[in-house]
């Protein structure tokens, strides 16, 4: 078995031993603070999505209930994951970026309008 070599420069060599030497790697670092960001966006939509139900209804019952809906894409595991293997990775994420982006739009132009309902 041949080992796989990458003809590109060589990555940063990382001082063993050192708490974030991974980050000495620039394309790990673009993975890490694009994941950080979209890690972060998330948490704060859910805060803020609980804010507005609480808000609008007054019912910890249904800001439990819309808060629990956001993890039924979660029962659609097998399926995504099969998209996930059968589609280019690149065009996937940049159409799943583009919908979480107009569903988030679409909540900021309805909620400036105050046209929101639960």
């Amino acid at each position: 078995m041949r080992a796989r070599s990458d003809h590109t420069h060589p990555p940063a060599a990382a001082a063993p031993g050192r708490l974030f030497g991974t980050l000495h790697h620039r394309h790990f670092r673009q993975v890490w603070c694009a994941w950080s960001a979209a890690s972060s966006a998330q948490r704060i939509d859910g805060i803020l999505v609980a804010w507005l139900v609480l808000d609008l209804t007054d019912s910890a019952f249904l800001v439990g209930l819309v808060g629990s809906m956001r993890f039924l894409g979660a029962l659609l595991g097998p399926v995504t994951g099969v998209i996930a293997d059968r589609w280019d990775r690149r065009r996937l994420q940049l159409y799943a970026g583009g919908a979480m982006a107009g569903m988030v739009a679409t909540l900021l132009v309805l909620a400036a309008l105050q046209r929101l309902d639960v």
